[in-house]
Order: structure tokens, then C-alpha cells, then sequence
């Protein structure tokens, strides 16, 4: 859904979305950190690029209490058994079960405050468990989402696109020309969807 076409009253969840490395994640982590400030309950998620030497080798889930799990890693192998993986995405292999055993109790910890997650994304999308508890935190009428999706590039993700497509989402796209001045735009909404009961 277009940012201006979601009528006010039905909003009840803030969505980021960019192209990939234009600071989406960077936005929630402090529109997260003021709204901690303020008083907001939070619980949930982000991704964070797990490198060695430099060199990108995966990426993690970081609970917002610093906790972490792997949720992909670069298949250095490659080989030929591992070519055929349904949990194989590019060059990655999506760690389902741990990810899943980390992320979904945060998913289900609390239906008030803010339920973060960062991202609902293709590797996330692997998960059916994940899939099916974004659907029901987006559903509950008493949950509040603020989370990254990516930009529309390529093959649709069936699960993003059934996100971005809801009637009760705002979302704002990151740009490089505005990624330093959206956050209080980012913030203004998403304080008064968490004020609302």
C-alpha cells in the first residue's frame, strides 16, 4: 500500500522499505532507541551482517536484548549435495530450526506493545513457522508492527507482498537523499499507533 493511500484510523502498523544497504535497518534501530526513551514497550528482532576477515559470511538475528542466533550462513562448500538444499537461497543456507527456535518466542512473547521485526525478508520467509506468526501478530487487533521489508525487486515473495498489500500498514521507503530525515516522520507515526489501544 502507497504511504498516502492508507486511510489514518486503520494504520496500526509502521513498515520500512528501500533497496538493500540504504539504511532501513539503521532507521528502526533508532526510531527503536527513542521510543524505548519514551517509555514504549518493545520486543523482537533485528538482522545484522555477520562478516569474517571483511568478507560477508551470513547474517544473525539479534534479539533487542543483544541475545543472537545464525539465520543464514554462506555455503563455502558448495557442494554438490548441498546444491539441492530447500533451505538454500543463493550462495546461503537458512538455518530454519535455529532461527526459528530463537525468533518465534519473541514473536509470541507479549500481544501489547511494539513487536519489531527486522525483516520480513526471503531468508525469513523459509521459515513457515515465521510466516504463520507474522500473519497472526499482524491480525491481533491488540498488536502493534514496526518492521523492514524489502524493496519490490525481481520475484515477488509471496509473504512480503501479502504484507505490503495489508490496509492497515504505513509505509515509508528509504532513499539515500532522505534516509537522514525520515526518522522523525518514521517516529511521529509510529508513537501514535502505540498510544492508541
Amino acid at each position: 500500500m502507497a504511504e498516502c493511500e492508507a486511510v489514518e484510523s486503520e494504520i496500526r502498523h509502521v513498515l520500512i522499505t528501500g533497496a538493500r544497504g540504504v539504511g532501513k535497518t539503521t532507521v528502526l534501530q533508532k526510531a527503536c532507541e527513542e521510543l524505548e526513551k519514551q517509555g514504549f514497550a518493545l520486543h523482537g528482532f533485528y538482522r545484522e551482517k555477520v562478516r569474517h576477515f571483511g568478507r560477508g559470511k551470513g547474517y544473525d538475528v539479534v534479539s533487542l536484548n543483544k541475545e543472537r542466533a545464525k539465520l543464514s550462513r554462506v555455503d563455502d562448500e558448495g557442494g554438490f549435495l548441498n546444491r539441492h538444499d530447500p533451505n538454500r537461497s543463493g550462495r546461503y543456507l537458512v538455518q530454519v530450526e535455529e532461527f526459528e527456535e530463537f525468533v518465534l518466542p519473541l514473536l509470541h512473547a507479549s500481544n501489547t506493545g511494539i513487536t519489531v521485526i527486522d525483516e520480513i525478508g526471503k531468508l525469513e520467509a523459509y521459515s513457515r513457522g515465521f510466516h504463520q506468526a507474522v500473519l497472526s501478530r499482524l491480525d491481533d487487533p491488540r498488536s502493534k508492527v514496526f518492521a523492514t521489508i524489502p524493496a519490490r525487486k525481481g520475484r515477488p515473495i509471496p509473504l512480503v507482498e501479502q504484507v505490503r498489500n495489508r490496509t492497515d500498514v504505513k509505509i515509508f521507503t528509504v532513499t539515500k537523499e532522505n534516509r537522514h530525515g525520515i526518522l522523525s516522520n518514521v517516529l511521529s507515526v509510529m508513537k501514535k499507533i502505540a498510544s492508541e489501544n
